[in-house]
Parts: structure tokens; sequence; C-alpha cells
């Protein structure tokens, strides 16, 4: 099924470019793939492929988040044990307002010394409910919903110079 254009809207969410001549190299025949997905297909939306690519964004900062955890292996710093550094300007804020909750980290942000990660965990089981990657350029704050049955939480952030911080724990 080949889109079609009414007006000047296609009449599906994507319309594929034409991208060249098939040639055998390439696998299957562009005939045989089209058929393979079945009379009335649609291709996703590019709202339903940000979705996925979100989703996939996800799943890399949790595993890089898991990694910053293995590796800090025990090693937090928090306001009451900064070790040598500022604690002021690296322990996460925790503001609870209704189902929302908002972690922001008072610390710069340059290419040389930024906050590469915020996350923020179920206080009581340790299970991480929300997190992001941040860029030298991104400002240093993390917003999500608290999700039901949590009571209290705690917010991580890493630094890419002064290691891996803690908040105290906060009610929901």
């Amino acid at each position: 099924m080949v889109p079609s254009v009414s007006g000047d809207k296609p009449t599906h969410d994507v319309v594929i470019a034409d991208c060249g001549e098939w040639t055998p190299d390439m696998g299957t025949e562009p005939t045989a793939a089209a058929g393979a997905l079945g009379e009335g297909y649609v291709a996703p939306s590019a709202e339903t492929v940000m979705e996925e690519d979100s989703s996939k964004s996800s799943q890399d900062w949790r595993a890089a988040v898991a990694k910053v955890e293995a590796d800090a292996a025990g090693s937090v710093f928090t306001a009451a044990e900064p070790g040598a550094f500022n604690a002021a300007k690296h322990v996460p804020l925790v503001a609870v307002e209704g189902p929302s909750c908002t972690v922001t980290v008072p610390h710069g942000m340059a290419a040389e010394h930024f906050i590469q990660y915020i996350w923020a965990k179920d206080s009581s089981s340790g299970d991480v409910i929300a997190g992001e990657e941040l860029k030298p350029d991104d400002e240093p704050k993390l917003t999500f919903e608290v999700p039901s049955g949590t009571k209290s939480i705690t917010a991580f952030e890493s630094c890419n110079q002064h290691g891996v911080w803690s908040s105290e724990s906060v009610a929901v």
C-alpha cells in the first residue's frame, strides 16, 4: 500500500522517501518486505518513533546510573559527609508538590565540570523511579510524577569531578 497525498497532507503519518534503486546486496526485495507488513499497514507516526527513542534513552540512562552506583561502591557523599567538597553545590534538593516531584542541584554546568546524571529512588524499596542523563548545557533538574505507593524519595546526582551525592529521604 503506497501513501497517497490529498491536498497538502499525506494520508499516512509517514511518507517514505525514495532512497535509490534496490540492489541484491541490500537483502529482501522491497516488494517482498512491503508484502510482509500486510495489507492496510500504516507506518508509525513520528510521535510513536520519538516515544520508542525516548524509551531507548531511558534504558541508556538506567544502565549508566547502575554503573555509576556500582563504581561508587558505597562511596556516596551527603550534606552530613561531604568529604573535602562543597556540599552546598552538590546535594540534590527535593521538592514534592502533589503528585509531582522536582529534583534540582545548585551546581554550575560547564563542559569541564557538570552534573552527568540525576536520579531518584523510592527510599523504601531502593528502586530507581526516575532519572535523566544531562549534558553541560542542560539545567541540573529532574521533574517526574511520583509513582503511587511511594512513601519517600531519595535523590542522587553524579558530578563528573566530585562523584555521587545523595539527598536525605523526603516524605511524599
